[in-house]
């Protein structure tokens, strides 16, 4: 049984990973925000309050402090990180790229040796305005060499397009 963490979890996509984990038998650690606006998102995450092997933390990935107490109370296995703005802005830009490399470097610290990025926010830019697109792929680029970075020092960071693949594809990459 592995223990799994994931960010986000409470989103559209992060709740049908928990359910997918859960179901394999594994532990999961979903940390999301739940901001006041969130009531879909807690609702989501209701049906999981019974099972054991499912604990919420409810914080900011920024609160660094709040998140190394997170990584160090738990053996977390693997990191999935969903978590993010969903707007096209400069504050998602910046909320993009703050938040996988604080997540890159907690389970750094950790010794977790496998971590899942979410690749819908650095995706291709096709079809976007020029200064768009030239943010948008500036991020990836940064992103990548970030986690270029853990590569070398000997942890396994992949990219999955959550959207475009299903939750037991995901489950069973993450879980073997």
């Amino acid at each position: 049984m592995k223990t799994i963490c994931i960010t986000g979890g409470a989103g559209r996509v992060g709740h049908k990973y928990i359910e997918a984990i859960l179901k394999e038998g594994h532990k999961v650690i979903c940390i999301d925000a739940l901001t006041p606006f969130s009531l879909i998102k807690k609702e989501r995450l209701e049906p999981f309050k019974s099972n054991p092997n499912f604990k919420l933390v409810t914080r900011n990935i920024i609160e660094t402090t709040e998140m190394e107490k997170v990584f160090n109370e738990n053996k977390i296995d693997v990191v999935v990180h969903l978590a993010g703005r969903t707007d096209n802005t400069l504050l998602m830009q910046r909320d993009v790229l703050l938040s996988a490399g604080i997540m890159l470097e907690l389970a750094y610290r950790a010794g977790v040796k496998q971590v899942f990025l979410d690749n819908t926010h650095v995706q291709k830019s096709d079809g976007m305005d020029k200064p768009n697109r030239v943010i948008h792929n500036s991020l990836r680029l940064a992103i990548t060499s970030i986690a270029y970075g853990y590569e070398e020092l000997g942890m396994s960071v992949d990219f999955i397009e959550s959207p475009t693949v299903s939750p037991q594809e995901v489950v069973s990459y993450i879980t073997n």
